[in-house]
């Protein structure tokens, strides 16, 4: 179907998008408009904006900071708790007499190996050898 003739009175016909224009109306969406019009309305500098955007991200970095400290302070009290009784069961079967001992001769020296392999040492030492220093 052909688009009607132009008359005298009629409005001239507006062009369409060029295909940049269009791929750009398609990908743009109504929360990036509002956000731009937020911001805009706010009256603030590109300056005053880049310098919110800085703070607010070192504010979530320091967040996960904060949050990978707490996760690294659990894995040091669970990493000591697991060593604690390996020790305590290590020390038994070491001292008990051997009607209480459940484990081999073969398995004692597991424990032990663990214990003295310098895993106390090398997480708890390290760790607080950074906190301290």
């Amino acid at each position: 179907m052909l688009p009607p003739e132009p008359t005298e009175n009629a409005a001239p016909l507006i062009p369409g998008l060029p295909p940049t224009e269009q791929v750009a109306a398609q990908t743009a969406s109504v929360d990036q408009a509002y956000a731009e019009f937020e911001q805009l309305s706010r009256n603030v500098s590109p300056e005053e904006l880049q310098r919110e955007a800085d703070r607010l991200e070192h504010h979530r970095n320091q967040r996960f900071k904060q949050n990978f400290e707490w996760i690294a302070i659990i894995a040091l009290w669970l990493s000591f708790a697991a060593i604690a009784v390996i020790g305590v069961v290590w020390l038994w079967h070491l001292g008990a007499p051997a009607k209480y001992r459940w484990l081999a001769g073969e398995d004692v020296s597991h424990l032990q190996s663990i214990i003295t392999a310098g895993l106390l040492v090398g997480i708890v030492g390290n760790h607080f050898k950074k906190r301290i220093g």
